[in-house]
This record gives structure tokens, sequence and C-alpha cells, in this order.
């Protein structure tokens, strides 16, 4: 039987509360896991703290546990539920949006961004026509299914 706190929000409104506090604590999570890790480099990245000072960063962590303890009480007085996420459903999702992006970069897709030089496709078309086929392979075993 629903308590009192529990009946001040209608369904949608606690969805909406939900989804919120859900990510004010992943974001948290990612504060106090990543604060300490060093830089990060890809080819076309990097991630990097440009916190200076130990004062400063453990400020930051102490402001994320403090939040943790405010989104618990939340979380208790209104009864809100954890959702269970499978991490392969999020890279599917998100390979699923590189799918359509790597072939938007396809050299006859650039000419909405101007005039596209003629011996663009040679070098660029392959590379990307592969990524594009390592997405879908990857998307495919995401997915569950063998390839």
């Amino acid at each position: 039987m629903p308590d009192d706190n529990e009946l001040l929000l209608n369904r949608n409104q606690k969805r909406s509360v939900e989804i919120t506090l859900r990510r004010l604590e992943k974001l948290l999570g990612r504060i106090e896991r990543e604060q300490d890790l060093p830089e990060e480099k890809g080819r076309l990245y990097r991630f990097y703290n440009s916190l200076q000072g130990e004062p400063e960063q453990a400020r930051l962590l102490e402001l994320a546990g403090e939040g943790r303890s405010q989104l618990k009480e939340l979380a208790d007085l209104f009864h809100l539920q954890p959702i269970s996420e499978n991490r392969l459903d999020l890279y599917r999702g998100e390979l699923n949006v590189l799918w359509e992006s790597l072939i938007e970069i396809e050299s006859a897709r650039l000419k909405g961004y101007g005039s596209v030089n003629p011996h663009l496709g040679a070098l660029l078309d392959p590379p990307v026509r592969r990524l594009t086929q390592l997405v879908v392979q990857m998307e495919t075993i995401a997915s569950g299914y063998r390839i």
C-alpha cells in the first residue's frame, strides 16, 4: 500500500523525477570514479582533469557524496525504483547512431557542406566503409547474434 509521500507524485511525475535523479546519480558516480584517472587520449579526443589543486578535487568529491546522500533520501521518501541497464543495449544504441553517421561522411554525402574534391572519395570512402562494416558487426554482436 502506498504511503502519503508516494501519492504526492502521479505516475508521469514520478517517472520524470526518477529519470532526472538517475541521470544525476550516474554523473556523480562518474565524477567519483574518474576523478583520479590519468589523462585519457584517443587519436581524436582527449579527456583530462583541469582541477589543479587537491582542495578542489576533495571538495568536488565531497559534494558528489552529499549529492548521493540527498538522492538516496529522495529515492527512499518517494519509493523511487532503480532500473537495470544492460551495457550491450547502450552500446547497441550508440553503434546504431554511429552507423548512420558514418554513412553520412562518405564523400558523396558531404556535398551538403560544400563542393567535394573529386579525389576525396578514393581516400575517404574505403576506410569509412570498413569502419561502417565494423560498427555493423559490433552492433550485431551487441544484439546477441553470432557473426
